[in-house]
């Protein structure tokens, strides 16, 4: 797989929003985010009404941005180790603490 730049979209919700000292903050922040407005600023838009980027297809059209696929892309190990080299050219060592240990929302889970 060759880097490409969708692999820097994220298409996650923000679990934070919940868990935030400040939750009304937090859902402004949600829905700025997601408004037209800053939706057209830069990078992708998760809305189907505003354009990509000149030059670029809609993030889902990447091959590589593929939620379903992206199990299988990492049992192949040489693949996934690859990708991170890349990534790392790209933006640096992983720094700071270790995650919490959360698994996510369906831990121990995985698609066919």
């Amino acid at each position: 797989m060759d880097w490409n730049p969708s692999m820097l979209f994220n298409p996650l919700p923000n679990p934070n929003r919940d868990r935030s000292a400040q939750p009304a903050a937090a859902k402004l922040f949600l829905n700025w985010q997601l408004s037209k407005e800053r939706q057209t600023g830069d990078g992708w838009s998760v809305r189907t009404d505003v354009a990509p980027p000149t030059g670029l297809k809609r993030v889902w059209q990447y091959r590589d941005a593929d939620i379903d696929g992206f199990p299988a892309f990492m049992r192949n190990r040489a693949e996934a180790e690859r990708t991170r080299q890349q990534m790392t050219v790209y933006i640096g060592e992983v720094e700071g603490a270790p995650t919490p240990g959360r698994l996510g929302t369906h831990p121990g889970t995985a698609k066919p």
